[in-house]
């Protein structure tokens, strides 16, 4: 337990590093500093201690990012799923963990999943979002002849204006959850 003496901001509980004792200082997953940072501050062009750009989707307390995107069959953590889509493979499985993750993604004729952390469990789809933020924006693209190999699964895709934009693909979309987005149909 911290003792900490109070004053906006602070916490007074465990900050669950992943291994405070062997000197690895960075957040897990669970930690109560997650998204316990000041949203209202300008984070434009900083960075945390792993050259992470800092407020991306969340606004971690402390030094730390906390990277919740991971390409499993790398073994790489990310901040971003397009981060982790233009560094994947063909055959990679990109998983990210609950939270909102303020983007749009594009395949880029990848045959790669892309999945919430559990996608058979109602709570972690419901939990695991990509939102656009912008009516403009199509959420998830499909446009460069991405097959069945190419999977969106477990996620809820909202906020832009097409939530799924395939044109020339033929990806496999299962499990997810598609809501307020702006495109009502295509002429």
């Amino acid at each position: 337990m911290l003792n900490v003496d109070g004053g906006a901001g602070n916490i007074g509980s465990d900050p669950n590093f992943v291994d405070g004792d062997n000197d690895d200082y960075h957040l897990a997953t669970d930690s109560p500093c997650i998204d316990a940072g000041d949203p209202n501050q300008t984070y434009t062009d900083e960075e945390d201690f792993d050259g992470q750009v800092r407020a991306a989707g969340t606004v971690d307390i402390g030094a730390d990012e906390v990277a919740r995107v991971h390409n499993t069959t790398q073994d790489k953590w990310y901040v971003t799923i397009q981060d982790a889509l233009d560094e994947a493979n063909s055959a990679d499985i990109i998983e990210a963990h609950p939270g909102i993750y303020n983007e749009s993604i594009d395949f880029a004729g990848l045959s790669v999943t892309v999945r919430s952390a559990d996608p058979n469990d109602r709570d972690t789809v419901a939990a695991t979002v990509i939102d656009a933020g912008d009516a403009a924006s199509d959420v998830v693209i499909f446009e460069n002849g991405e097959d069945a190999n190419a999977v969106l699964s477990g996620l809820v895709i909202t906020g832009g204006y097409a939530g799924i934009f395939c044109d020339g693909a033929s990806p496999t979309i299962n499990k997810c959850i598609v809501r307020q987005n702006n495109c009502v149909g295509l002429s």
